[in-house]
């Protein structure tokens, strides 16, 4: 009975840490500054994701500042970074060349719903079969980033992708190799100086990082 208790309780704690997480990332969308479409041969994207499946300046969650490429697939990139908690899902925007679609995804982080700490989480899209393609980047998927900082916790903030950006690139390159990994080598048109936003803190160069998946 004792051991049916104490399972009882950390399922109800694991449920309110996730109910909390899910709470406090699902908040007021924020304002991009540079909201474009890119484009690359036969493909397109937007630059930032959406809380919802609607595309408007109004709605966006982060700047998109990390492309994986080359052989690259959203369950082999989320399996290499080895990041292990879930998040709360949002959503992409993007044309593989056959039109355009939403893809959704809550990403990876390195802690679930941190108290006093924070937390870097991605989020990566791709179309159907979970990869994209084209001649110039191969099999390829898109991604944003950005920091939880005491987000089941006190002075809760999200942002600084920037930052998170440059993490994800070195988890990159103890996974891939730093040859593979070329930070700031690509430009998204999503510069986002720093500013705050309610609890959104905004920080991007609009150069995003580029990792080749082999």
């Amino acid at each position: 009975m004792r051991r049916t208790r104490t399972s009882l309780a950390l399922t109800l704690a694991v449920s309110v840490v996730l109910a909390l997480a899910g709470s406090q990332a699902a908040g007021e969308a924020a304002t991009a500054s540079r909201l474009a479409l890119i484009s690359i041969d036969e493909d397109s994207f937007r630059n930032y994701d959406f809380l919802r499946r609607s595309v408007s300046a109004t709605n966006v969650d982060w700047p998109v500042n990390l492309l994986f490429w080359n052989n690259a697939e959203v369950d082999k990139v989320k399996n290499g970074l080895q990041y292990a908690y879930p998040g709360s899902t949002m959503y992409g925007r993007l044309n593989d060349g056959a039109g355009y679609a939403w893809d959704a995804d809550g990403g990876r982080k390195t802690s679930l719903c941190p108290i006093l700490g924070q937390a870097t989480h991605y989020r990566i899209y791709a179309d159907g079969d979970d990869r994209l393609y084209n001649l110039t980047w191969g099999y390829y998927a898109i991604a944003t980033s950005h920091f939880d900082t005491r987000e089941c916790g006190p002075s809760t903030w999200f942002g600084r992708s920037e930052d998170a950006e440059a993490k994800i690139a070195a988890a990159a390159r103890a996974r891939w190799g730093a040859p593979r990994v070329a930070e700031d080598s690509l430009s998204f048109e999503n510069a986002e100086p720093y500013r705050e936003e309610g609890n959104h803190i905004w920080l991007n160069d609009g150069l995003a990082t580029t990792v080749s998946v082999p």
